[in-house]
């Protein structure tokens, strides 16, 4: 991985542990950049605002819930073609992302609602 990629990483894993302590509201890009161990300055050569960060980890929020439901899928020995079986395990791992990442997908709406709030005011 190279230097830029690791620093935006570091950015994004930051802003998750912050955001999850304080609150989207509460979170400074100051903070961000101090658990990140750089200037602030250099968060916004990787995001416009702390709102611009949100899309980025609901990516990483859903994309590990699909690679989950995947796993959880293809381990099953009793694959068929009812969509039944698919929908439990999506349910199942919906329901074990939302366990390990609470505090994250609470911030996760509560940074959606933020914005959509600034927009329409």
């Amino acid at each position: 991985m190279d230097k830029k990629a690791l620093k935006r990483d570091q950015l994004i894993a930051a802003s998750i542990a912050v955001m999850r302590e304080q609150g989207f509201e509460k979170a400074s890009v100051a903070d961000i950049a101090k658990r990140a161990g750089v200037g602030k300055g250099t968060f916004y050569l990787y995001f416009s605002s702390k709102n611009a960060i949100v899309p980025t980890i609901a990516k990483i929020v859903v994309t590990e819930l699909l690679d989950r439901v995947k796993q959880s899928y293809a381990k099953n020995e009793e694959k068929t073609e009812d969509p039944s079986l698919f929908v439990s395990v999506l349910i199942d791992e919906i329901y074990a992302i939302t366990e390990t990442y609470q505090e994250l997908i609470t911030f996760l709406y509560s940074g959606f609602a933020y914005e959509v709030k600034s927009i329409l005011v």
